[in-house]
């Protein structure tokens, strides 16, 4: 396993398959396929959204040769060539760009809420940069493809059986492979629930509350790339106002430890966002708006 990416926890395994039902393929032709697909978004050869930081680039091209391009050729031949095309009609590239997007918007929260004040661990700037690599690999990109596509779309409502199979897949790899997300922690009972009785913070007392801090970090991220992208300010209020349904995959300890988190962060922000200079220092930090901090409607 490539050393920006994580194993899943004891008892629980990434799928393994032999086949691709949605292209109709085998698994190694798909992996070789996609292997090309990523090298050539990265040169800019296909799609839009490639990173222009190396340290960026230099990530996925790692994750890229060593999970998609492990043991197989790297030249697209009769057989690869209409697999390419086919992932490039179901918009890969275009969640290639998304997963860019989020992981350059968690970069940057990370570094806002340091710069206001909130301090992490040690370990933090090694999880923000191996956030979310999986994204890049074969066992997660068809089925985010199919989902959200280039990300115009949300949240889409799947009928095809190959589709729902690619989503299913996806899903279970991400989250046995990422854990940020509190459903890496919590094992799946016979009913399919999650079994949340023994939360985060206890089942890995070493990283457990770094892992916690990440999803917090991930949350806000997701959130000011996507519910805040029409306004024309980032109000940092507005920002940390997360609501209780996105909180309920915590087990009830981890989701205290979160509240307080967001409380704390939201104090932060105000103080240090009372000060002009202060709130002038963020002005293009994410993009061409100001960052404030104004009570909500």
């Amino acid at each position: 396993m490539n050393s920006l990416l994580y194993q899943p926890r004891e008892g629980v395994e990434f799928t393994q398959r032999s086949e691709i039902p949605l292209l109709k393929v085998q698994y190694s032709t798909f992996q070789t396929a996609l292997f090309c697909l990523v090298r050539d978004w990265l040169k800019g050869k296909v799609g839009v959204g490639a990173p222009e930081e190396e340290s960026v680039k230099n990530d996925i091209t790692e994750v890229n040769d060593a999970v998609n391009g492990d043991g197989l050729k790297d030249v697209l031949d009769e057989e690869t060539k209409p697999v390419y095309d086919e992932m490039v009609k179901i918009k890969v590239p275009g969640h290639l760009k998304v997963a860019t997007s989020h992981r350059k918007w968690l970069r940057l929260t990370y570094e806002f809420l340091q710069k206001i004040g909130a301090t992490f661990s040690d370990k933090m700037t090694a999880l923000v940069r191996k956030h979310d690599l999986s994204k890049y690999t074969h066992r997660e990109v068809l089925g985010y493809a199919v989902m959200f596509g280039d990300g115009s779309i949300d949240w889409r409502q799947l009928e095809i059986e190959a589709e729902k199979i690619e989503w299913d897949n996806t899903l279970h790899n991400h989250y046995a492979g990422n854990p940020h997300h509190p459903e890496y922690f919590y094992p799946l009972t016979e009913d399919g629930k999650r079994d949340k009785s023994v939360p985060m913070l206890k089942l890995d007392p070493e990283n457990g509350k770094d892992y916690v801090d990440e999803s917090i970090i991930d949350m806000l991220a997701a959130r000011g790339e996507r519910v805040l992208a029409k306004d024309p300010e980032i109000n940092v209020k507005k920002w940390l106002a997360i609501e209780e349904r996105y909180l309920f995959r915590y087990a009830e300890e981890d989701k205290v430890y979160v509240k307080e988190c967001l409380k704390k962060v939201e104090k932060l922000a105000e103080d240090f966002l009372s000060d002009v200079e202060n709130e002038d220092s963020f002005y293009g930090h994410f993009d061409d708006r100001a960052v404030v901090f104004k009570p909500l409607d």
